[in-house]
């Protein structure tokens, strides 16, 4: 064989390798999209509901390298609110399982971020039943980050919605309250509002009656709650939070939020039930545009627990 083409059909023995090893590569791990269907069950995580408070919340949903949507840190995290909401009582929203499994574009999983994936993620759903299940009041955050340890975006409203799911089920034990109440940790937020999107297609399956209070960026230190509502279907829910706000030493500011001093420029899941003219309210801190999604959000040091208890109680 001349060397010439002897160095040619090895050129094309190689290349052919690179192409083999990085489609495997692709499919097996870069592509991987995690939920509960491929991670080891654990069911100790998130289940002593004693033990489960704002800042062990915290520290666990922020322990791994990240929690975007697709990824294991996301969805071990879904587990241990599943199993949260187990331990308290809550029973499944829907088809006997706490999941709610969905399909997601853009999912950038890899450490890479160079071409986006698609897959199955999961919201996680627990609901008290009431006297007229006809009617229900949807407490939610998302679960998810982006580009960060997403301690405040959204680790906050996750502790905030895990501690106001506790306290509400140990003040209900002898009685029951009038509507279900309906626990969601919402996915994929951070792409779109997938998650609260699809939740909100099903919840209207079940539901005549509904509205949402959404909590997304909570008890940062020295920060207030952004309160300026501009959506008539919630006035009176703004309104009928007000009085606690003061009565828990919630500080508070008359702006929209995600408002960065010029324009607002974000968003949350509260938007999917308001776009759908049902009353929503969104409680997240003002003055926040420097920090989420960005590394500065790995601070746990920003978080003011004491707060995000006294916010779980006004809820």
């Amino acid at each position: 064989m001349k060397p010439r083409r002897k160095l040619l059909r090895s050129l094309i023995i190689v290349a052919a390798f690179i192409l083999i090893v990085s489609i495997l590569y692709y499919i097996f791990v870069y592509a991987k999209v995690y939920n509960s269907s491929n991670i080891k069950e654990n069911t100790l995580i998130g289940s002593k509901v004693e033990s489960v408070y704002p800042e062990t919340t915290v520290a666990y949903l922020t322990s791994p390298k990240k929690r975007d949507a697709g990824t294991r840190g996301n969805a071990e995290a879904a587990q241990y609110i599943r199993n949260y909401f187990e331990a308290l009582g809550l029973k499944p929203f829907q088809n006997n399982t706490y999941y709610q499994r969905f399909k997601a574009q853009n999912l950038k999983n890899s450490q890479f971020k160079i071409l986006p994936v698609s897959g199955e993620v999961e919201n996680v759903v627990g609901k008290m039943e009431g006297a007229d299940s006809s009617k229900a009041v949807v407490i939610s955050a998302h679960l998810d980050s982006f580009d960060s340890k997403g301690v405040i975006d959204n680790a906050s409203g996750i502790a905030a919605l895990l501690e106001a799911g506790k306290i509400i089920s140990q003040r209900l034990e002898n009685d029951v309250f009038p509507i279900d109440i309906i626990l969601a940790a919402y996915n994929a937020e951070e792409i779109g509002l997938l998650g609260s999107e699809y939740f909100y297609k099903e919840m209207t399956k079940e539901y005549k009656d509904f509205y949402n209070i959404n909590m997304d960026c909570v008890g940062v230190l020295d920060k207030p709650l952004a309160i300026q509502n501009n959506h008539r279907e919630s006035e009176n829910l703004y309104r009928d939070f007000g009085e606690y706000f003061d009565k828990y030493d919630i500080p508070t500011k008359d702006v929209s939020y995600a408002f960065d001093g010029t324009e607002v420029i974000g968003t949350s899941d509260h938007e999917i039930f308001q776009n759908n003219d049902r009353a929503a309210i969104i409680l997240g801190e003002d003055g926040l545009a420097e920090i989420v999604n960005t590394q500065n959000d790995n601070d746990t040091s920003l978080l003011d627990y004491s707060e995000i208890i006294r916010l779980s109680n006004v809820v």
